[in-house]
C-alpha cells in the first residue's frame, strides 16, 4: 500500500494530467473560435487563443515537473 505522501504525489500527478488535457481542449476550442471569427472579432479571438496556449503551457510544465519527480523516485527504487 502506498504511503500517504506517495499517494498525495500520485494524486497531484493525476490532477495535473487532467488539468493539462482540459487546457488542451481549451486550446482547440479557442482556435476554432478564432478561425471562424468575423474579421471584426478576429483580434480578440486571437488574444483568447494566445491566452489558452499560455494556460496549456503552464499546465504542461506542471505535469512534466511532476512526472520527472515521480520518475526520479522510481529510478531510485522507491515507490512514487
Amino acid at each position: 500500500m502506498a504511503k500517504p505522501f506517495d499517494k498525495q504525489l500520485l494524486d497531484e500527478l493525476m490532477e495535473a494530467y487532467v488539468d493539462w488535457r482540459e487546457e488542451c481542449s481549451g486550446v482547440w476550442n479557442a482556435y476554432s473560435r478564432w478561425s471562424h471569427a468575423p474579421s471584426a472579432d478576429a483580434g480578440l479571438a486571437f488574444a483568447a487563443y494566445r491566452a489558452a496556449l499560455d494556460r496549456e503551457q503552464h499546465a504542461a510544465d506542471l505535469y512534466i515537473t511532476l512526472t520527472r519527480r515521480v520518475g526520479r523516485l522510481a529510478s531510485r527504487g522507491r515507490d512514487p
